[in-house]
């Protein structure tokens, strides 16, 4: 099984089924972040591959009733990530924003059908409008929740970044950013060194292209665990 040999080897899955107690199948965010998940192992597995591992853990969770329908709506998202767009997005070019929006929108719907869009992309397309909003209006964005602000970078002074941390946010929550910054730094040198040891093993003559991944599988396994391997995996190209 891909969960156990594969490159999804060692993670939890994100996401849910989206059953009722009843049970039935409901729509809900959840069900696209499974999908997502398994995803996350294309590159490395085919498609194919990936939808029988779907409806293998579907059927295994809820029994084949449920796990049909779980696949019916897991063909109808792939061929909406499929899709080719005829309006094309420009970030430098806010005309272009609101008409793939309009596009993304109304295709969703008429593929997914309307529950099952709402259900999947409401939250996203509320931030798009609420984004656009924003910026049209001149207004400064308001700080966002999730991350420090503000934020250490390249050549900024870290004992300026901290007083004014401190003064926005006090002392506790300064000193938890410092943790978050340096937890960021430790990811970055960790990543550096796999995509360094990629380099290495792909400059290794006497290895197979075979060969070179299964070492590079090895050294993430052990480098990495539960849902870092997976983000590894997922910036690490092999």
């Amino acid at each position: 099984m891909l969960l156990v040999n594969g490159p999804l080897q060692g993670t939890e899955p994100a996401g849910e089924w989206c059953i009722t107690p009843a049970p039935s199948l409901k729509p809900c965010r959840g069900l696209r972040s499974r999908f997502e998940y398994y995803f996350l192992g294309l590159g490395q597995v085919t498609a194919p591959e990936i939808r029988s591992l779907v409806q293998d853990e579907a059927q295994r969770a809820h029994g084949a009733l449920l796990a049909g329908q779980i696949m019916s709506v897991f063909d109808q998202y792939w061929s909406l990530r499929n899709h080719e767009w005829t309006n094309h997005f420009s970030q430098n070019d806010r005309s272009t924003w609101t008409p793939l929006f309009e596009e993304q929108k109304a295709v969703r719907r008429q593929i997914l059908g309307v529950a099952w869009a709402n259900a999947f992309f409401a939250e996203d397309e509320q931030h798009f409008v609420d984004h656009l909003a924003q910026l049209e209006s001149g207004r400064p964005a308001p700080p966002d929740p999730g991350e420090p602000v503000p934020q250490m970078s390249p050549g900024k002074d870290p004992g300026a970044i901290r007083a004014e941390r401190v003064a926005r946010y006090g002392e506790e929550a300064a000193d938890r950013l410092a943790e978050v910054d340096a937890e960021w730094e430790a990811w970055d040198r960790r990543v550096n060194a796999a995509r360094a040891e990629w380099t290495r093993l792909q400059a290794s003559a006497n290895l197979s292209t075979q060969q070179q991944q299964e070492a590079m599988n090895r050294y993430l396994t052990e480098q990495f665990q539960g849902k870092d391997l997976l983000r590894a995996r997922g910036l690490i190209k092999f």
